[in-house]
This record gives structure tokens, C-alpha cells and sequence, in this order.
């Protein structure tokens, strides 16, 4: 008979060997154990909504996530009496075509994710190619066979199945979500999109960023909209390979900001209907240069309360060439997630004025106290002109016509990205704009030549110069200043400069 310390031993070995086995067992499915989760990735994978949207920028993993719960889900017979009434044994996985399929089974499903061991008795799997060796499917030993399918299919030569899952590798075709719905219907299917939006389908726009929340598709759907600022860090705070200046990076090599707001954002975005459809990032940024001393300055304020839930103060300032024709935005701020009185906005505009004069500076008069505090700190302000229509058709006017850029920095690039994604039909309330409305102020204040003929000679600049100048005296200097003009044209200007003299003096 054993002794009780015997008895401990052996059950402590065996806790031990099964701990191994586990440990071996997890080491042998990396899908679960290879590469470590970011935060979203992993709300990703242990999401058990019907309907799943992941809306996200390129090569941050949201494929191989997906990926990862596919196998998860064909293996983890623990999980299946909680996402199923039945024994599931169809999913469909649909990639663009079956080349783009073939190329992501050998290279990431077989060298990265799929279990090691491919004869164990759950986790074993068998892939089988057609005759073009193409991949067709995926038999797992657990009984369920994952079947490859393609957008380049025509609709009507899908083969119809009962689905308890589906997973889409970008954006699906409309008519391809209307077919295979119903497949699920009777198992209880789900659902999963990860797509980097690019095909501008009003039924996903309306899925991820809807115009109006009454008009959003499946509500009730897990959705997330993931940037590459997402992934600065995994889900245990440990660094990643993605760092803020590679990412700048990437975003300077895009074509536009609306290819910014889709590839580096994960945003939905579509051309038409914009509030700036003439503003393109690959015409409209400059790099940072030295503003001549002859330039005009004009800001633009737009009052807001920040922190989490409200709008966004933001602070914008520009330079223009004297002959109006010309401008740039040289600095801008957007107070995101700050909570801002009017005094911490003033203080803002003040820092990024610095020493510079402003001809005008405008502000959003619904902020009544901030026109206070700045009146209490002897700051002139106009109240801006708020007229959506005026701002904005004025605003695409000096793209269209190449006559603003914008300096080319962080803070500037979200200016563009706002500027890309204004959408016409997006209600005031629900929209990002808190930069472009302060570039709607500011533009509104000043005098611009609309014309596109030629620029201007030198000559014909230092006139309007001195014009402006002159319009500027007081009654008294432009006497004077008149005054001392005529002593050069005229022999007898001592008389006229002592008569001038005597009648200021008589009415001082």
C-alpha cells in the first residue's frame, strides 16, 4: 500500500507531465502561441458576435488574426457548444481571387499558422489542391473542412452549403453577402470581414461609418477601425516593429490623404461628396520654409471643450503673399483629448503666434467667453464668418487653383486628413472638421485676387504694399506724409508744410 507521501509524489508527477504535454500542445499550434496579440487583434479573435467588421490599414496583421481564428474556431472543440446548437462542419474563407488564396495558404496559413502536428487526432489537418494547384480546402481532423472561395467567382457558381462560419479577406462584394446570408441562417453562422476599405460600396460605408446613426448597417455588430497607430504597442505593453516615424514615413510616400485615411487609418473613405474635393495631399504640401518678411498673417480659432466627448479646440495660422494670390498654412493645433477653457485657448493661439503681427484673427463667435478672455487681454478678434457655404466653396477655390499649401508637418497633416474625409452629407455634429473650420476663418478674412492670370510684377506688388500702408495712417500721419511728399515736387513747399502745420495745429 502506498504512503500518503508516495501518493503525493506520483500525482505531482503527473501534474507535472500534464503541464508539459500542455505546454508542448501549445508550442505546437501557433496560431495561439507564435506571435503575441495586439489589444485590438485580440478583441478580434475572442469576439463571439454573429456579425464581425474589422476595418483596418495594410500589413498590421488583420488578415493573420483573422487567420488565426479560423484555425481557433475549426480546432477548439471546447469552444463549439458555445457558438453553436449543432457540431459545425463548414466554414467558407474568401480571398480575392484563387492565386492571391494559393500564395496566403503556402506562405502564411502553412509557415505560420497552422498546426505542427498534422496527425493529431484534433488539431491534424490535410490540405487538398485542384488540378491547377490551387488551394480548394482544408480537412481538419476535428471534422471540420474550411473551403476556399474567391470574389473572381461568379455569384450564381458558389455551391450552396450550410455555413457556420464565413471569413472575408477584404472588402466582399455586395452581391456576395446578399448570396451566402441566408447559408447561415439555419446554423446559426457567423460572419467576419478584415478588409482595407478601397472599393467604396455605399452598403460597408454604411457599415463602418455611417452618415447618420439611423442609417447604420448592423448595429449590433462587433466593428472596429483600427489605424497603424494602433499597434505602437502589443496588448502587454511590450514595443512592436511599428514606430510613429515609420509610420510618417509611410504616410508621406501615399499619393493622397484620402489613400492616408484608407491605408494608414483603416478609415472608409469615398471621393465623392467631399466638403474639399479640390484639396489633393500630392499637390497642396510643401516643405517647411522661411516666410519673407513682407507677408501677411491670419489665424483662425475654433472654440471647443475637448476631452473625451466634445469637439476639439483648434488653433490655425497662415501667411500670405501682398498680392493675395498666394498662402500657406504654417501652423496649426488641435487640442485632441485636451479639456480647454478660453483662457487655455488663448494661451494656445498666443504660443503659436509668437511675435508675429496678424492683420486679422478670427474667431467662432458661438464661443461668447472666449471672445471675453480675449477682449479682457486687449486681443482683437473678428467673429468669424460662419457660413458653410461662403468657407468652404472659398476654401476649394485656393486648392482648385493652387493658391494655399500647406507647410508640410504633423500637426498640418491632420488639417489634410480632415480635409479628405469631410463628407457633404455628414451632419454638423457628427463631423471632424475642427481644422478646417478654423481654415474657413481664417481664409474668410482675407482679401484674395481669384484671378489666374498672371502674377503680379515686383513693381506692382511694392505699389499694393505702399497702398496698404497708406491705408493705415490716421488722418494726421497721411497729412504729414503727404506733405512731405509735395516738398519734393514743389519749389515753394516751405509755405505749404508751415500752413498744413498751422491748421493741425489749430485743431489739436
Amino acid at each position: 500500500m502506498q504512503s500518503q507521501e508516495e501518493s503525493l509524489r506520483l500525482l505531482s508527477l503527473k501534474k507535472l507531465k500534464l503541464e508539459k504535454e500542455k505546454l508542448e500542445l501549445y508550442r505546437s499550434l501557433p496560431h495561439i502561441s507564435r506571435y503575441p496579440f495586439y489589444k485590438w487583434s485580440r478583441e478580434f479573435f475572442e469576439s463571439r458576435n454573429s456579425m464581425n467588421f474589422l476595418s483596418a490599414a495594410n500589413q498590421i496583421s488583420k488578415s493573420s488574426t483573422m487567420i488565426r481564428k479560423c484555425i481557433e474556431w475549426s480546432t477548439n472543440t471546447d469552444l463549439w457548444p458555445k457558438l453553436w446548437k449543432n457540431t459545425p462542419t463548414t466554414f467558407w474563407y474568401f480571398y480575392p481571387d484563387f492565386q492571391t488564396a494559393t500564395h496566403e495558404f503556402d506562405q502564411k496559413w502553412v509557415k505560420e499558422f497552422l498546426p505542427q502536428d498534422r496527425e493529431n487526432p484534433i488539431y491534424g489537418w490535410e490540405e487538398v489542391k485542384d488540378a491547377n494547384d490551387f488551394i480548394k480546402q482544408i480537412d481538419f481532423r476535428s471534422g471540420v473542412t474550411v473551403y476556399f472561395k474567391a470574389y473572381s467567382q461568379k455569384v450564381k457558381n458558389l455551391q450552396a452549403a450550410s455555413l457556420y462560419a464565413v471569413f472575408a479577406d477584404e472588402e466582399m462584394p455586395i452581391d456576395f453577402y446578399d448570396e451566402i446570408k441566408m447559408r447561415m441562417a439555419a446554423t446559426d453562422g457567423y460572419f467576419h470581414m478584415a478588409f482595407t476599405p478601397t472599393l467604396n460600396q455605399p452598403f460597408w460605408a454604411q457599415t463602418m461609418m455611417p452618415d447618420l446613426p439611423e442609417n447604420e448597417k448592423f448595429p449590433d455588430a462587433f466593428k472596429q477601425q483600427v489605424s497603424m497607430y494602433d499597434c505602437l504597442e502589443y496588448e502587454d505593453g511590450s514595443p512592436t516593429p511599428w514606430t510613429k516615424e515609420k509610420i510618417a514615413a509611410i504616410e508621406a510616400s501615399c499619393s493622397s490623404d484620402t489613400e492616408i485615411a484608407r491605408r494608414v487609418h483603416g478609415m472608409f473613405i469615398t471621393e465623392e461628396g467631399r466638403d474639399f474635393p479640390h484639396f489633393d495631399s500630392g499637390r497642396h504640401y510643401t516643405p517647411v520654409k522661411d516666410i519673407p518678411a513682407n507677408w501677411l498673417w491670419y489665424s483662425g480659432t475654433d472654440i471647443g471643450s475637448g476631452g473625451k466627448s466634445g469637439h476639439p479646440a483648434s488653433v490655425l495660422l497662415m501667411a500670405v503673399r501682398p498680392d493675395y494670390r498666394f498662402g500657406y498654412v504654417v501652423r496649426t493645433w488641435r487640442g485632441d483629448g485636451v479639456d480647454t477653457t478660453s483662457s487655455d485657448i488663448l494661451k494656445k493661439f498666443r504660443e503659436l503666434r509668437g511675435n508675429r503681427r496678424c492683420v486679422a484673427q478670427a474667431y467662432d463667435w458661438a464661443g461668447k467667453d472666449f471672445g471675453l478672455t480675449a477682449a479682457r487681454e486687449n486681443e482683437s478678434f473678428h467673429r468669424a464668418n460662419k457660413d458653410h457655404n461662403f468657407g468652404m466653396d472659398l476654401v476649394n477655390t485656393l486648392f482648385q487653383n493652387d493658391m494655399l499649401l500647406l507647410f508640410d508637418t504633423a500637426e498640418n497633416r491632420k488639417l489634410g486628413l480632415e480635409l479628405t474625409t469631410c463628407m457633404k452629407k455628414t451632419p454638423k455634429r457628427h463631423k471632424k472638421d475642427d481644422l478646417a473650420d478654423a481654415l474657413r476663418y481664417a481664409a474668410g478674412l482675407v482679401p484674395w485676387h481669384v484671378d489666374v492670370g498672371d502674377s503680379p510684377t515686383e513693381e506692382e506688388i511694392v505699389e499694393q504694399i505702399k497702398v496698404q500702408v497708406d491705408s493705415r495712417l490716421t488722418d494726421r500721419e497721411r497729412s504729414l506724409k503727404r506733405l512731405k511728399d509735395s516738398l519734393k515736387e514743389t519749389e515753394d513747399g516751405d509755405r505749404e508744410l508751415e500752413d498744413e502745420i498751422d491748421f493741425w495745429n489749430a485743431n489739436n
